[in-house]
């Protein structure tokens, strides 16, 4: 859990309640330096640089050194710091601040050491274990090596390397759907003025009449996020509340949903039709007090429109005069399927719009999101380019998800350079009085930009943003996905118990809220992680529970993704036999069977056997499947294949025949210039090297086992 309450000589800061104390007196201090305060306290275990903390505070990615400058000076004089080097807060030349006074963390009243004089603990399902340094802790505990353990050990830790370096665009491609979150321990503050929409409960037994579950419900969740209101997102309220009953939830139910997301609005709708004209009402459920609101028309959105207004009316707010018509009518068909899950029916919805529909913005977008979906990235970027270049004049919101489209586009494609500018371009078009979910999820993929540029102190800091907003708009779930590019982020700058505490955030978010693929997404990268430090028994631990989940999840990637990162732990623990009986489970399947990762995998599972030669024949079909798979959809597996088959090939007496094929392999690469590669070739090289006897090989490796 994140502490909030910090001692310093006399102060006590308290970053939720956002005081600074002197003894019973609350002393002033200007907002900017507080928070620059809050960052230097909360990361005192190390310097922090200007750039981080100027993004950390104000957003920007350059141009605030005068910004910071004023705050640090401000800061020192509250503190009493006349900047001689003798106070709390040290000037690190030509970098940046280190906070250096002894801290004392005074949470719920129970005062802890400060973790920067002991030594940081992870914790995991296997117990606790010292991260300060992670080669000991896991010799502590691992079992003994397998007898071909050793030899296989640093080609194997390489390629777990090479998968935790792309494990960030993965969570970017995993949570399409997308401060510190909520614990485990409690519940997020109650916000009086957010809201959660739960699905319309339709009586009608029509088909056609099934959209409006979804349908209505993230139409009214729009019509309140246009008032400026927090609302949670739509398809995480789909999440959390798929198995509603359509008559409303029960006492206990609305108390439970009051409870764990911390609202302050929990809205039950519900529809109805007699003779032509929809009846819609809504329940509205605030603290102990509950409202019912009604309004009838001749169309289920016109109804929603007419109640939306009397719930805003309440609360002092102005409606829009927008009246839903049929152009609405048919996107909310269309992102009903969606929130269904159903991408089919709403590719159908969107093939029956006439050409003057089709060439409406809002089709285009939705049309260009499911191309994106399928991994039809030239199609999708040819839809999402004229809606965030401005050649067509559309709404503030929707020319931002369209530069946050051409920017995932960039990420899938691994050209990271090319994708800052992107988000760069819908923050600034979201405005700092924007949707706070769209700017969250724009400042979390613009972290795994930076990520993926080596630029952690930036893409750390842009995630402290994103969890800034995710919370302002009410978004638990959102904070858990969050948290975990958090972890991912933090474990890639060293920081494995920062790490550590993230995962466990997000795995706590999505356990209180049964959410199965968020929990089976949070446990992998878990397990993962774990791998990066050799802590093979935490990562099968996490990967193992994944596993379990496998029968309740539905997207069929994100099986596979726990599938294949249990069979690596399976692998890193010696216990070859579980992990070729996991492979086995997909052999019949037709998605994995053209997968490249799966036979990649069941290469390096016959390397692990000692099976080299027969490894080294899978060769040519990884390479097959590489080249009829989607676009960009490899970037990940060709650096894994190319350190596999080298491994391979050196096995069975072809080390000669390696080059040729990494070459093949490097051919496919969306972007060459891709960080995973330039280590995986690097590596491949060296084991080559190792296999002619080349006294420089060890050298050479331990160079490049150290990149990612």
């Amino acid at each position: 859990m994140k502490a909030t309450h910090y001692r310093f000589a006399d102060f006590r800061l308290d970053v939720a309640a956002r005081e600074l104390w002197r003894g019973d007196e609350r002393v002033q201090i200007a907002a900017k330096a507080f928070d620059c305060l809050a960052y230097l306290i909360e990361h005192r275990s190390r310097a922090v640089g200007r750039d981080e903390l100027t993004a950390a505070v104000w957003g920007l990615a350059d141009g605030g050194d005068n910004l910071l400058t004023q705050a640090i000076w401000r800061l020192r004089r509250t503190l009493g710091d006349d900047g001689d080097g003798e106070g709390p807060l040290r000037t690190v030349p030509r970098f940046g601040y280190r906070w250096t006074m002894p801290v004392l963390v005074d949470d719920a009243g129970i005062a802890a050491a400060d973790p920067a004089d002991s030594p940081a603990e992870s914790p995991t399902s296997a117990g606790p274990a010292t991260v300060a340094d992670p080669a000991h802790a896991a010799t502590l505990r691992q079992p003994p090596p397998a007898p071909h353990r050793v030899a296989r050990s640093r080609w194997l830790a390489a390629c777990v390397a090479l998968v935790v370096v792309s494990a960030l665009a993965i969570m970017f491609v995993r949570d399409a759907r997308i401060a510190v979150g909520p614990t485990a321990s409690t519940a997020p503050a109650n916000d009086s003025r957010t809201v959660v929409v739960l699905p319309v409960g339709v009586s009608e037994t029509s088909t056609d009449h099934a959209w409006l579950r979804y349908g209505a419900m993230d139409y009214l969740a729009s019509r309140l996020r246009d008032a400026r209101l927090g609302v949670m997102p739509s398809d995480r309220v789909v999440a959390i509340a798929r198995s509603a009953p359509a008559g409303g939830p029960d006492a206990a139910e609305r108390e439970r949903l009051l409870r764990v997301t911390g609202t302050g609005y929990l809205l039950v709708p519900r529809a109805t039709t007699a003779d032509g004209v929809w009846r819609f009402s809504l329940d509205a459920y605030h603290g102990e007090h509950a409202r019912t609101y009604v309004a009838e028309a001749a169309a289920p959105l016109l109804a929603v429109d007419a109640v939306a207004a009397q719930f805003l009316a309440d609360l002092g707010i102005g409606a829009s005069t927008r009246a839903a018509g049929a152009m609405d009518e048919l996107a909310q068909r269309i992102d009903a399927a969606t929130l269904g899950g159903d991408v089919a029916e709403a590719r159908r919805w969107l093939d029956t719009a006439t050409p003057e529909q089709a060439g409406d913005p809002r089709l285009v977008l939705r049309r260009a999101r499911l191309e994106f979906r399928n991994g039809r990235l030239e199609e999708a970027e040819a839809a999402f380019e004229p809606l965030a270049s401005g050649t067509v004049d559309v709404p503030a919101s929707m020319r931002a998800l369209a530069q946050m489209g051409l920017g995932g586009i960039a990420i899938r494609r691994r050209h990271y350079g090319e994708a800052e500018p992107f988000y760069s371009a819908a923050i600034a078009t979201l405005g700092e009085q924007g949707d706070p979910s769209l700017r969250g999820r724009a400042y979390n993929e613009r972290a795994v930009v930076n990520g993926g540029l080596g630029r952690l102190d930036l893409a750390l800091a842009d995630m402290g943003r994103a969890r800034s907003e995710l919370e302002r708009s009410g978004d638990p779930i959102g904070l858990a996905y969050a948290d975990i590019n958090t972890a991912l982020l933090a474990g890639q700058h060293g920081q494995q118990a920062d790490a550590a505490a993230a995962f466990d955030r997000a795995i706590a978010t999505f356990d209180r809220f049964d959410i199965a693929d968020g929990l089976a997404t949070a446990l992998a990268n878990k397990a993962n992680a774990r791998l990066r430090v050799l802590d093979a028994r935490g990562a099968v631990d996490s990967s193992a529970r994944a596993w379990r989940l496998l029968p309740g999840l539905q997207d069929h990637r994100l099986i596979e993704y726990v599938a294949q990162n249990h069979i690596r732990a399976l692998r890193e623990n010696g216990r070859l036999a579980e992990a070729r009986t996991a492979l086995a489970r997909f052999d019949g399947d037709a998605t994995a069977s053209a997968d490249p990762a799966f036979a990649t995998l069941r290469a390096g599972l016959l390397v692990d056997e000692g099976k080299g030669a027969l490894a080294f024949k899978l060769g040519g079909e990884i390479l097959e499947r590489i080249r009829h798979a989607p676009a960009g959809s490899c970037s990940d597996t060709i650096p894994e294949a190319a350190v596999v088959l080298t491994e391979a090939a050196r096995q069975g007496g072809r080390a000669d025949d390696a080059g040729a094929l990494v070459a093949r392999l490097g051919e496919l690469l969306e972007s060459p210039e891709d960080p995973g590669w330039a280590f995986a070739s690097e590596l491949s090289r060296a084991l080559i090297l190792a296999a002619s006897g080349d006294g420089e090989a060890d050298h050479h490796f331990a160079a490049h086992s150290r990149s990612p």
